[in-house]
């Protein structure tokens, strides 16, 4: 049985996670501002939020209007979002996380471009019988 992709339920826990994770980041500004091996993994952990934001985002756009589009919108906003979180703890961190976000949805849009490559076939397996 083939599990059926909801995008509704996707963004539902992208939200719960963006903002449990915005929670979190908060919590530790002041650990993660102490020394400047923290405020590096600070930019690590904020760009999480990138790939997050454009999950959240390409689900509402998905719930919103169903055509396909190239995302771009999606990808500079996630990105941006990363960045001024991170910007909250040190601006080293906002460069970290912003090269990191490029690197995550980078890699987000290679996956979708091989996972939505076939959109258009029918995941079933053809017969090889012939009909007669």
């Amino acid at each position: 049985m083939e599990a059926k992709r909801s995008p509704g339920a996707s963004a539902s826990l992208c939200v719960v996670l963006l903002l449990s994770s915005y929670a979190l980041v908060q919590l530790l500004v002041p650990t993660l501002q102490s020394s400047p091996s923290a405020t590096i993994i600070g930019g690590v952990l904020c760009s999480g939020f990138s790939f997050l934001l454009v999950t959240l985002l390409g689900n509402l756009q998905e719930l919103t209007s169903p055509s396909r589009s190239q995302g771009h919108v999606e990808a500079i906003v996630s990105i941006a979002g990363a960045a001024t979180v991170a910007w909250a703890i040190h601006p080293v961190s906002a460069t970290v996380s912003t090269f990191f976000s490029i690197v995550t949805v980078w890699y987000v849009s290679r996956v979708s471009k091989e996972v939505y490559s076939g959109s258009g076939t029918s995941n079933t397996k053809k017969s090889t019988r012939s009909r007669r």
